[in-house]
């Protein structure tokens, strides 16, 4: 009996850390592939390109932070309002904008200009 509530314990113990780690086994790679997806399926975006995307730390709730560098050309650049981040260049372009990219535990990228 005691052998059986002991394995249980442990059999528990696994499938409790194992289901509160869900984001431990995604990759940098994995990450920035959503981010592009992201950014081709915003409307307002007709080009981008990625200057610098790295981890930058983890927060409070266990889930990983990436930083995010790219330019963008909007849909309408005359009528683009620059907020946040950002230097306007050549031919319409944006470039430097910079965001944090959370990898939330519900496996959703949430951006932000702050850590």
């Amino acid at each position: 009996m005691v052998k059986k509530i002991i394995l249980f314990s442990i059999v528990f113990m696994m499938l409790l850390i194992l289901g509160c780690s869900n984001n431990v086994d995604v990759t940098i790679d994995e990450v920035r592939s959503l981010v592009e997806t992201s950014l081709q399926d915003d409307e307002s975006i007709s080009e981008f390109k990625i200057n610098n995307f790295e981890f930058s730390h983890e927060n409070q709730n266990g889930e990983k932070v990436y930083l995010l560098n790219y330019s963008m050309k909007p849909t309408d650049p005359k009528n683009y309002i620059l907020a946040g981040s950002g230097v306007k260049g050549e031919d319409g372009w944006i470039n430097d904008r910079v965001y944090y990219i959370t990898y939330t535990k519900k496996e959703e990228l949430v951006f932000s200009t702050s850590p």
